[in-house]
């Protein structure tokens, strides 16, 4: 066997390193520590299903003082449109069931909802002019949740369209099992009134009440929506987007100093 080299390209990538190693995307890898951080949300993240079973969105759960509803340790919070009494197509609460893959194969039965603690219907794509309402969430309480799970944290700043700023998703699409969705997830834009957000994170039906994340794997919003030809929220045109509200206005709404 024989194996030649030109020295000259040899002394070229010596002194041009950089040309060794391309990242064309930008985007940056996952670590070990990131990657724990991420398994450490699957607890809480809950398949909202109808009596017979068939899944119809998802959930997740956070501290009740993250609203301000300190008597209650764990609440659990969804889009309006997948159980709330004003959506047509919305279970309502006698019907709404909720199932944790994290419990899958122990016999749990699904955790029925005990109280809806507060509801706020859907609004259009891209309405900046309905805030601070229409916030399409349901906050409930469930008769029980799994041992294991604390409540998802809340993060402390809605994040700021940059080449840095990430949206994660985690839910159940096209109802399967659930999913995180981390490919293309730039964060495009943030309406002035810090209610909706949009990026390009992947989602499908099933999707709905997913809790979106920041870099550091705290809750920023709650997925309700997307188009193809979602409205901008800063000028005119549309572009494809996926849309969120905001859980700052969420806890506004519900009383919460921020």
């Amino acid at each position: 066997q024989r194996w030649s080299v030109d020295s000259k390209q040899l002394q070229r990538l010596q002194e041009n390193n950089a040309e060794l190693e391309k990242n064309f995307s930008g985007e940056k890898g996952f670590s070990a520590h990131d990657i724990r951080k991420m398994l450490a949300v699957t607890p809480n993240v809950g398949c909202v299903t109808d009596g017979n079973e068939v899944r119809m969105g998802t959930g997740f759960l956070m501290p009740g003082a993250t609203f301000g509803i300190a008597d209650q340790p764990l609440v659990f919070v969804t889009n309006a449109h997948v159980i709330g009494d004003v959506y047509p197509d919305a279970l309502r609460q006698h019907e709404a069931r909720v199932t944790f893959e994290i419990e899958a194969g122990q016999n749990f039965a699904p955790a029925i909802i005990e109280a809806v603690l507060f509801t706020s219907e859907p609004g259009g794509l891209s309405n900046i002019a309905d805030a601070p309402g229409k916030l399409d969430v349901t906050v409930c309480r469930l008769s029980r949740t799994p041992g294991n799970a604390t409540g998802l944290s809340a993060a402390a700043a809605i994040p700021l369209p940059s080449p840095r700023s990430k949206a994660f998703v985690v839910g159940h699409p096209r109802a399967g099992e659930m999913q995180f969705s981390l490919q293309d997830s730039v964060l495009m834009d943030v309406c002035w009134k810090e209610r909706l957000m949009h990026y390009r994170t992947p989602t499908d039906p099933g999707s709905s009440g997913s809790p979106v994340f920041n870099r550091d794997w705290d809750v920023v919003a709650l997925h309700h929506a997307g188009s193809q030809t979602c409205p901008r929220l800063i000028g005119n045109g549309t572009y494809e987007a996926n849309e969120d509200i905001t859980l700052h206005s969420i806890r506004r709404a519900m009383g919460v100093a921020i």
